[in-house]
């Protein structure tokens, strides 16, 4: 066996591993990128501008297929390192958990831009529901890319942060299950909408559960 194989040394599995979490960042970013776009298209149904909601649509289309192919070169990436760090399995986990959220995500997207789109402008309280929602998921992505950051420059903010998401994972559970979700039901008759809404929550709750299990496995 070559000495080239036997060369890896710690700065070298801790360059893999950063690059690694810096992507998860990254993807994680352009997440928030694209809820915050979604809270956009909203405010264009509540202010009566369709054609502005529709062509936001189709910009939040493209985050979403910019993220996906972030997804697909971590996945690459992953593969050609995962046997020279440890924790490999939970950063597949992670990655795993990012592409569920982003594919809720575009799924809600795709029945705002087809048969929902001219239903929710008819109710601008739900409306603001939903757009309540985004915003609650957007700030727990964000707390989640903080994590990321916080993970490559060592930070001893990762325990505090784990505790505003579990805090930010139990105010969107609560909210969607309490009413969001069958107030789209009733109002709309939009079971594919209120599914995809709890989808949602429960692929968020998932990414949270992936990223204890990483916190717990490199503490241990």
């Amino acid at each position: 066996m070559s000495g080239d194989v036997l060369s890896f040394d710690v700065s070298q599995l801790s360059l893999a591993e950063e690059t690694i979490v810096e992507s998860l960042s990254n993807i994680t970013t352009k997440a928030v990128q694209l809820t915050e776009t979604i809270k956009e298209i909203l405010d264009d149904i509540i202010s009566d501008r369709i054609e502005s909601a529709r062509n936001r649509i189709q910009k939040a289309i493209a985050i979403f297929n910019n993220c996906r192919d972030s997804v697909l070169s971590s996945y690459t990436y992953l593969a050609k390192v995962s046997t020279t760090f440890s924790y490999s399995i939970h950063y597949m986990n992670l990655i795993n958990n990012l592409r569920e959220v982003l594919q809720d995500i575009h799924k809600i997207l795709i029945l705002m831009n087809t048969t929902m789109l001219s239903k929710i402008k008819e109710n601008e309280k739900l409306v603001i529901e939903i757009q309540k929602l985004f915003d609650m998921v957007s700030t727990y992505l964000k707390t989640i890319s903080n994590y990321f950051l916080a993970q490559i420059s060592k930070s001893g903010k990762l325990d505090e942060l784990l505790d505003m998401l579990y805090k930010n994972l139990n105010s969107v559970e609560s909210y969607v299950h309490e009413g969001l979700a069958n107030n789209l039901y009733e109002t709309l008759h939009a079971y594919a909408l209120s599914s995809n809404v709890i989808e949602l929550t429960e692929s968020i709750a998932k990414l949270y559960e992936a990223l204890i299990c990483l916190h717990i496995a490199k503490k241990s």
